[in-house]
């Protein structure tokens, strides 16, 4: 059984953020890799919604059968 996660908006953020990018991006790495299931707030859905481009292209790039 694969371990679900939640995400918080902060997180997509992290991924370009100097401080948090290569911690951000291991563990993006293994979402994209299928790793964990993903989970989004109906609240983080909205704030993603207002985020930037780039952010918001980081969670399209999460494969759809991961949520």
């Amino acid at each position: 059984m694969k371990l679900r996660v939640y995400i918080d908006t902060s997180v997509g953020g992290g991924y370009f953020d100097d401080e948090f990018e290569d911690v951000t991006k291991l563990f993006f790495d293994r979402i994209f890799k299928k790793d964990f299931l993903v989970y989004f707030s109906e609240i983080s859905e909205a704030e993603l919604s207002l985020a930037p481009d780039f952010v918001r292209d980081l969670k399209s790039k999460i494969p759809a059968d991961s949520y």
